[in-house]
């Protein structure tokens, strides 16, 4: 960062001199440090993701979840990192605080502690945000399900008055839900927290044989689709899984074996 006068950012220089002369990081020391972070970027961030947003206000309801999951974090890391200290399965370094902060963050609920322990986890999808998993089966792919059309007394056109902030509607305040903003906001932390593959899957027929359309969040995706001879021998007594599936599986075990 240069500024005006052609020299570098006294900011700059006073990052570099802390990081020079940065002790190795306690419990305390990651509290305070990590709390002035998150709470700057609440104080000066967040405006100004609100006032570049749209009127249905997206990206900053997006930014406010962030900033409280992350201060979430902020509480249970530094507990957590003094007790690692205290067993001695950690060194005092900002490595092993980032590495712990990772754990901690793309765990489940209740289950932070035993993060080697699992082998299918069943997650509502505003429940993956920030994981990264090797594989993802995403369920209810249906018009009617994912998105789930946004139940209103207000007259659609309304509510798109309201969304598009014309005239005297910007006064308003719209609601996420019509523009589907969360449901396509879930769908997209869904598909990134899949390292190697993720499987969309949805019904295609009602109990009485009625057609049930796809979510329009699949015209998106560029997807393979397994056949229907694949799909009988997943779900049949053999459970073979599909060609279009199996490669993933077959590439990861390469990868190890390497």
């Amino acid at each position: 960062m240069i500024d005006a006068s052609g020299g570098v950012d006294d900011r700059i220089c006073q990052y570099v001199d802390w990081v020079d002369t940065a002790p190795d990081p306690g419990p305390e020391l990651v509290r305070e440090l990590l709390s002035d972070v998150i709470e700057g970027y609440a104080e000066h961030g967040v405006p100004e993701t609100k006032a570049a947003d749209s009127p249905a206000l997206l990206d900053t309801e997006t930014d406010a979840r962030a900033v409280v999951r992350v201060r979430t974090l902020v509480e249970q890391l530094p507990n957590k990192y003094a007790d690692r200290l205290e067993e001695g399965t950690v060194e005092r370094s900002w490595d092993d605080v980032a590495d712990l902060a990772r754990v901690i963050a793309t765990q489940r609920p209740g289950r932070r502690e035993h993060s080697n322990a699992r082998a299918v986890d069943v997650l509502e999808a505003n429940d993956v945000w920030a994981l990264d998993v090797p594989y993802v089966i995403a369920l209810g792919l249906t018009a009617d399900g994912w998105p789930r059309p946004p139940e209103s007394v207000l007259p659609p056109e309304f509510r798109e008055a309201i969304l598009r902030g014309d005239g005297q509607s910007r006064l308003l305040a719209p609601q996420p839900a019509w523009a589907g903003g969360r449901d396509r906001d879930q769908f997209v932390g869904t598909l990134r927290a899949a390292s190697r593959c993720a499987v969309v899957m949805r019904h295609t027929r009602t109990t009485d044989g009625g057609e049930i359309p796809q979510s329009p969040l699949l015209d998106y995706l560029d997807t393979e689709q397994v056949s229907e001879p694949g799909r009988n021998r997943l779900v049949g007594t053999d459970r073979e899984l599909p060609p279009e599936i199996r490669e993933y599986l077959t590439e990861d075990s390469e990868d190890h074996d390497e």
